[in-house]
């Protein structure tokens, strides 16, 4: 008996410890690529210091991460790094899974955790800047998706447009680099605009930095979800524009690419869920 009382002392003990000593943290962990010891990405209320235009008298600055949510806590973030991506978390995808996830479908910003593989139940485009998001938690800016347009703006007509942006390997994450408006030719860090691979601007988490400080923005390979399944993760990066398909029915516009180049692709199926990277129009 004095051997029972032994050994139920030792557990109240260790549920004590457990208890008191290591309290639940109000915020949920992240399931992501291991990066709390790299240096941290600087931002202004959760946006990047470059400008880029996206149209002839409008320019925005890019969110400091890809879009996150976590649906057991109703929380938003961006993620931590430019780099950071959602590996495991997505096939998880429910309105009760106490984790993060970062691929979602077309225009589910009032529900997230969507997973439905109908078309028809994506017809509607709600933007996800509709949500309080943490990393700008006094709701400084107004957050929301690029349309279409101002996609191919960016990317292939504001000036020197086809020197800005290009294939890169960031902290070993696959992904695409597009630089701001007024980056030099000149600059110290060498980029190559005409990369056919991921390995040509490749850079550490360290020489990242240099060109982050300098306004450069990385979208990183976070594959696609269809279902609870997630495919083409370090192969594939899509982001959502806002604009539905002009030429396909449940269909909408994204920036994608992959280790042949990059293009604006009228006709990605919106039940897919895909990455979202946030702008704010620069004041």
């Amino acid at each position: 008996m004095k051997s029972l009382y032994q050994y139920l002392g030792a557990v109240f003990v260790c549920i004590f410890f457990l208890v008191c000593c290591n309290p639940v943290n109000n915020q949920p962990d992240e399931q992501t690529q291991d990066d709390s010891e790299l240096p941290q990405t600087r931002s202004e209320n959760g946006a990047l210091y470059g400008l880029f235009s996206v149209s002839s008298d409008l320019q925005v600055r890019f969110s400091c991460g890809n879009l996150q949510y976590n649906a057991d806590h109703g929380y938003w973030r961006f993620a931590n790094h430019q780099y950071s991506i959602i590996v495991n978390g997505n096939t998880n995808i429910s309105s009760t899974y106490d984790g993060w996830i970062d691929l979602f479908g077309w225009g589910t910003g009032n529900e997230p955790t969507k997973s439905s593989i109908e078309y028809q139940d994506y017809t509607v485009f709600t933007d996800w800047g509709i949500n309080q998001i943490s990393s700008d938690s006094n709701h400084v800016y107004k957050w929301r998706t690029l349309s279409a347009d101002e996609w191919e703006y960016l990317i292939y007509e504001r000036k020197n447009a086809d020197l800005l942006h290009g294939l890169a390997s960031v902290n070993n994450t696959t992904g695409y680099i597009i630089l701001p408006d007024n980056w030099s030719i000149d600059n110290d860090t060498v980029f190559s605009s005409n990369a056919n691979s991921w390995s040509v601007n490749k850079y550490s988490a360290n020489e990242w930095q240099l060109l982050e400080d300098d306004g450069a923005v990385f979208l990183p390979c976070g594959g696609y979800r269809s279902g609870n399944k997630v495919y083409n993760i370090a192969k594939e990066g899509s982001y959502w524009s806002s604009t539905p398909s002009d030429v396909f029915d449940n269909s909408a516009f994204i920036f994608q690419f992959d280790d042949n180049g990059a293009t604006i692709y009228n006709g990605a199926y919106s039940y897919r869920g895909r990455s979202v990277r946030m702008i704010t129009e620069s004041k």
